[in-house]
C-alpha cells in the first residue's frame, strides 16, 4: 500500500501467465493473511485475513514504476539504501519488471476466534444487530 493505493510486482517483462491472464481480465482478487496460528490437536487455524477486489492497471511511467520499487525495497530491506539499489538495477527493472496498480473495488476481512486479538491487541467489537 502506498498512498491508499495497492501495488505489486512482478518479473517475465510481462510474459508469464500472471501478466497474460491480467491482460486478458483485468479484474483480480488478492488475498492476504495478516496472522495466522495453527492448533494442530485441533486440525484447526486463527486467522485473520482480507480480500482485496478490484481492476488491475500496469504501471507504465518510468518515473513512478521507480518510485515504487525504491518503496518496496525500503520497505524489505529497511537498512539499506533503496535509491542505490533501485539505480543500480534500473535497466533490469525497466526491462523485465512488472509493476501493478489494483484499482480497488471492495475490501473485506475475517478474523477467527483468538487470532482476533492476537492479531488487533484488543477483543472484538461487539457486532451491531
Amino acid at each position: 500500500m502506498a498512498d491508499g493505493r495497492l501495488f505489486f510486482h512482478g518479473m517475465g517483462a510481462g510474459t508469464g501467465r500472471k501478466a497474460t491472464n491480467m491482460r486478458q481480465n483485468p479484474r483480480v482478487s488478492l488475498c492476504f493473511i495478516g496472522y495466522a496460528k495453527t492448533d494442530e490437536a485441533g486440525m484447526d487455524v486463527d486467522y485473520v485475513s482480507v480480500i482485496v477486489a478490484g481492476d488491475v492497471v500496469e504501471v507504465k511511467d518510468k518515473a513512478e514504476k521507480m518510485h515504487l520499487m525504491k518503496m518496496l525495497m525500503a520497505r524489505h530491506a529497511p537498512t539499506q539504501d533503496s535509491k542505490k539499489a533501485v539505480a543500480d538495477r534500473e535497466l533490469k527493472i525497466e526491462a523485465v519488471t512488472g509493476v501493478y496498480e489494483v484499482k480497488i473495488r471492495s475490501i473485506s476481512g475475517k478474523a477467527k476466534d483468538a487470532a482476533y486479538p492476537a492479531f488487533f491487541g484488543r477483543q472484538r467489537p461487539q457486532s451491531k444487530s
